[in-house]
This record gives structure tokens, sequence and C-alpha cells, in this order.
């Protein structure tokens, strides 16, 4: 439409689809840390060991890290090794075990929406900074 060849466009009309999945990505670690650091009063009151505490507390810790380093690519996949140990700690309280199953299936329908945002309509690979095509370029639909 705007001159470029259809394989070159991305699925997705964002000015940054890389951006938005970041942010999309933050934000579910961002509350899956949130809901960690609210598990640690109910363990508490529940006498869980030292240990259960301890593991929750360090995940949340490794989730608000794992948010900050979403920029590089790598980081999207070790975010299945937190909510492994997440769904380890219910050996802990079951409940936790249950909290990291629910947190790994928002993950995966976190990375399914990255996956969209970023591929090719023709089924491409996901864009990346370099592969970006220079859209700011002002287009008058109402002429054409």
């Amino acid at each position: 439409m705007n001159g470029q060849p259809a394989s070159s466009q991305r699925r997705s009309r964002l000015r940054n689809p890389d951006a938005a999945a970041r942010g999309l990505g933050v934000a579910a670690l961002l509350l899956e840390a949130i809901a960690l650091l609210l598990a640690v009063q109910p363990l508490r009151v529940l006498d869980a060991p030292a240990a259960a505490i301890v593991a929750v507390a360090l995940s949340a810790g490794s989730a608000i890290a794992l948010a900050a380093l979403l920029r590089f690519s790598v980081t999207w996949r070790l975010v299945w090794i937190l909510n492994v140990a997440v769904i380890l700690t219910g050996r802990f309280q079951w409940a936790l075990g249950i909290f990291g199953v629910a947190f790994s299936l928002v993950w995966w329908y976190v990375l399914h929406v990255r996956r969209t945002i970023l591929t090719t309509p023709g089924g491409g690979q996901p864009t990346t900074d370099s592969t970006k095509t220079d859209d700011s370029a002002p287009v008058n639909d109402a002429m054409g």
C-alpha cells in the first residue's frame, strides 16, 4: 500500500511493536512479582518453613530482574525457568504450585501475543530492530 512489498510489512500496525511486546512482558512479570510478595504473609501465618518464604522472595526478585532485562531476546525464554521454580515451590505449599501453573499459562499467552505482534504476515521471522522499516514518512491516504 505504501510502496513497500507486502512481505516486508508487519502484521501489527503498531509504531513500535518491540516496545509494545516488551511492555506486556514487563506488566506480566511485575504482576507476578507483586503476587509473589503478597504470598509471603499467608506463608508466615501458615507456619511454612523459612525456605518457602525465602524461595518466594527470591522468585519475586527474579521476576523484577527479568522484567528489567526483557530487551534481550534470551530473557523471554529464561522466564520459563522462573515459572518452573515457582511451580516447584508447591512442594512447600500446594497453592504456590497452582500459582506457578497459572502464571506459566499467562506467560505462554504473553509469548503468543509477542509472536503475533512481531511476525510478518507471510509467516516470516519476528522483526528485530535491524529489520524495521522506516514508517515515519507521512502517507496521504485521502488522495490515494
